[in-house]
């Protein structure tokens, strides 16, 4: 049974604000400084994942407010906001240029917008389902593929909207996020039918289909060699496939949901990915073993991002967790309130994480040497 301590909490955020509170720690009660930096406000729950632009100086993120913000990753100011007709949930991504970004939204469309003003490119329709996909970019820039919740993948034109292939999956969702290939030839996407697909960029053909035991809802995640996709499943399992023909290479029993994405360490040896058992697990690429669990307090349904030997990974019981790749021991918890479905991106330096939250806000959180504060639970 968890031990739940809501602990004094400061005012509400306002832009700069930081702020200091109490926490239990092994029994003692200590005073810290939380590793706040901003925290911007929206209208609406934040469970779509931020993108930083190419010079680190803009964060986009949807919001369930109905709009994809640019926010000042200095100071938390809004740069502007654009205004869809329906929750952003989807995960916005930026153009080769820097100068368009893509994101779905539960109106139907998939939008490209301005980076520099807010201003609408173009909106391409995906008839009467929602996007809630997070969409990728070709590597020359020419074309974006996103799914949709009638269970279409759509390659569309970057330049103006128009649609390139559809290729029709089944009467299924397609909430997952595409990845694509190293060389560009094959986008891989989980499907709610089961199955993770391969298929074609040039025409929209299925190469493989990979099976599963339940809904893919996880985003995949492709090797840095390029070898295997790793993809989570509602079945309680992770998969590696390999990426050539959907063999399975091994399959790491979890035992719970898996909607959380996974990724890889920097030296390849390892892969992180939540689940609603509460736990982020570091399972060996090689084999599929468990070189560690971590608990949090509550569903890990966050992808994880991870930094030098530092992993970070949202929890629905409302903190965002900095944990050692090493050996999974806690370095940090910043406590929001609220779930954290967001899943957190990281500056160039390292030295700051942003993570939307289930309160409305959009987090700048400093990463170094920082400790527990907020919401502790006894695990």
């Amino acid at each position: 049974m968890y031990l739940l301590l809501l602990l004094p909490q400061m005012l509400a955020y306002g832009v700069g604000a930081a702020r200091n509170s109490t926490a239990i720690v092994g029994g003692l009660q200590m005073a810290e400084s939380t590793p706040g930096k901003w925290a911007f406000k929206t209208g609406g729950g934040v469970e779509s994942s931020p993108v930083l632009s190419e010079d680190g100086s803009t964060v986009f993120v949807g919001s369930d407010d109905d709009r994809l913000y640019a926010v000042n990753t200095t100071d938390g100011s809004k740069k502007w906001a654009f205004k869809t007709g329906g929750n952003v949930k989807s995960s916005p991504a930026l153009s080769e240029d820097g100068g368009t970004v893509f994101v779905g939204s539960d109106d139907h469309n998939l939008y490209a917008i301005n980076t520099a003003d807010g201003t609408k490119k173009w909106a391409f329709n995906a008839g009467a389902f929602v996007v809630r996909s997070s969409p990728v970019v070709s590597e020359d820039g020419s074309t974006v593929f996103v799914g949709s919740w009638g269970g279409v993948l759509y390659a569309i034109n970057t330049a103006n909207g128009s649609q390139k292939w559809r290729l029709f999956t089944g009467d299924y969702y397609l909430y997952s996020s595409p990845v694509l290939s190293e060389d560009g030839s094959t986008v891989f996407i989980g499907s709610t039918n089961g199955y993770l697909l391969a298929v074609n960029t040039a025409d929209g053909s299925q190469k493989w289909a990979s099976t599963t035991g339940n809904r893919v809802n996880s985003s995949p995640y492709l090797s840095e060699d390029g070898s295997t996709v790793f993809v989570g499943c509602d079945d309680g399992n992770l998969y590696a496939i390999n990426s050539a023909d959907g063999s399975k290479k091994w399959i790491f029993k979890i035992g719970d949901t898996v909607h959380s994405s996974p990724v890889q360490s920097e030296d390849g040896n390892t892969v992180f990915v939540g689940s609603n058992s509460f736990n982020l697990y570091a399972i060996n690429t090689a084999d599929g073993s468990k070189k560690w669990a971590f608990k949090t307090g509550d569903y890990v349904r966050s992808s994880p991002a991870r930094f030098g030997s530092t992993v970070f990974v949202g929890s629905f019981d409302g903190n965002l967790y900095a944990v050692n790749t090493t050996d999974g021991s806690k370095k940090w918890a910043f406590h929001t309130g609220r779930p954290v479905i967001s899943s957190p991106v990281l500056s160039d330096d390292g030295s700051t994480v942003f993570v939307g939250c289930e309160d409305g806000n959009l987090y700048a959180i400093n990463t170094v040497g920082l400790g527990v504060a907020g919401l502790v639970r006894g695990f």
